[in-house]
């Protein structure tokens, strides 16, 4: 999209922004993804829940079923969603919504269909989490870990250490070719990635340059990159050689060999 494009787009968002509709209802006038509005809402400094005219409505329109939160809950532990949409005669938007309020309310905890294990994670577990994600797919290192039946899990818990499993072993391929303009000397073929379509049909599985090794090609002057680069791959293979606890590249290897074997 060009700059003067953008500018269109984000003026028209801002207008409809300041008519107190929701991100949903913009990208329906604008026929665009509602994903995009919030994108650019947030670009632009204005998040839904930052916006008043909208958490006011937002607290009317998740108050619309208060009366059926208990039961619904209640019913939803022995039956499907779809079974509970029926029941209460509610429109899946209508039900998402239910839960969303449902599910933060702490005298309804008790009643949460929630079989994820909540106990604290140990040491142990945090440091295999490190070691391994990235490299193998969420559903294994949940597995592994016996943390629960669905990898949102693990998710969680990556995004409340503040990491990214794209990005904590290394970079991709791609950005490696965009970084530095040539072919990488080596690299991981992970069978970690997104699924990218319905059901896992297009699933993407990274190919990753290990921090450890960009170091040692940029100390050895192999490799040329700006100085901010420089420490930050420097910063990151530290990290990498740290969490496992040296030899960091000959164990990332022997995961992914590890992983293929398993296939």
């Amino acid at each position: 999209m060009k700059r003067h494009e953008l500018e269109e787009l984000r003026d028209s968002i801002r207008a409809l922004a300041g008519k107190r509709l929701f991100a949903t209802e913009i990208a329906k006038k604008l026929d665009i993804k509602p994903a995009a509005v919030r994108h650019q809402l947030k670009k632009m400094g204005m998040p839904a829940r930052s916006r008043h005219q909208v958490r006011d409505r937002l607290g009317k329109w998740n108050s619309k079923h208060a009366h059926l939160r208990e039961a619904v809950l209640i019913y939803f532990q022995t039956h499907s969603w779809e079974q509970t949409a029926k029941k209460f005669g509610l429109k899946p938007h209508e039900l998402k919504s239910l839960f969303t309020v449902a599910y933060r309310m702490k005298d309804l905890a008790h009643i949460r269909k929630d079989k994820r294990n909540h106990s604290a994670w140990t040491t142990a577990q945090l440091k295999f989490l490190l070691q391994h994600a990235g490299l193998r797919p969420r559903k294994w290192i949940m597995e592994q870990l016996g943390r629960g039946k669905n990898v949102c899990h693990i998710k969680e818990r990556m995004q409340t250490l503040g990491v990214s499993s794209r990005t904590l072993q290394g970079i991709t391929l791609s950005q490696f070719r965009q970084a530095f303009n040539q072919e990488p000397g080596f690299y991981l073929q992970t069978d970690a990635g997104p699924d990218g379509g319905p059901k896992g049909t297009l699933p993407t599985r990274w190919k990753i340059i290990p921090w450890v090794w960009l170091d040692q090609e940029l100390k050895a002057k192999r490799l040329k990159t700006s100085r901010e680069f420089a420490i930050l791959v420097s910063a990151r293979a530290t990290f990498q050689d740290w969490i496992f606890e040296g030899n960091a590249l000959r164990k990332m290897e022997k995961i992914v060999a590890h992983a293929k074997e398993g296939a």
